[in-house]
């Protein structure tokens, strides 16, 4: 059987100990839930089209009806427009996209964990922590099709003409 893809979002509980969210209706609990599912698909970029909305939703609430969600979550989490601190995700806009602010801190691809990996990967994988290889003490570089010993003492590069056995590997 083949393996399918699933959207995996962590909804923190305090969420459900918000007084907040459950201000709001069941029908626009469930479109805030839906569309943190959909943030995390979109990278946290969802398109200001509210039939494109509705068909990532997979409901068949109407445009306005979706809008009308919304404006009700933001002014749930977000009083009379004016932005303010809140231990939830937002729901922010401009002309083309909403998102959720506080996205990277809490629903990121694996949040900082996955950034302290990054930066492993990126030391393992550095130039300098590269393998290199070793005449006599003395560097070589392949260039050219051909192997060549760099002098300790800066001067030309020397072409190598023995065989790699007698060379050595080094980080």
């Amino acid at each position: 059987m083949p393996k399918s893809k699933y959207e995996f979002i962590k909804i923190e509980l305090r969420l459900f100990e918000d007084p907040r969210f459950f201000m709001l209706c069941e029908f626009d609990q469930l479109n805030y839930i839906k569309l943190l599912v959909l943030a995390k698909r979109t990278k946290n970029y969802i398109k200001k089209d509210y039939i494109a909305i509705g068909k990532s939703l997979r409901t068949e609430q109407t445009p306005s009806s979706i809008r009308v969600s919304i404006k009700r979550i933001m002014s749930s989490f977000q009083p009379e427009g004016k932005r303010r601190e809140t231990s939830e995700p937002t729901i922010c806009q401009n002309r083309y996209y909403f998102w959720f602010s506080g996205w990277d801190e809490r629903y990121s691809y694996g949040g900082v964990e996955k950034e302290k990996e990054i930066e492993k990967e990126k030391e393992k994988t550095s130039s300098f922590n590269k393998t290199k290889r070793y005449f006599k003490g003395e560097e070589m570089r392949f260039s050219k099709n051909k192997w060549w010993v760099l002098p300790k003492d800066g001067g030309k590069w020397l072409e190598f003409g023995g065989d790699l056995k007698d060379t050595e590997l080094r980080l």
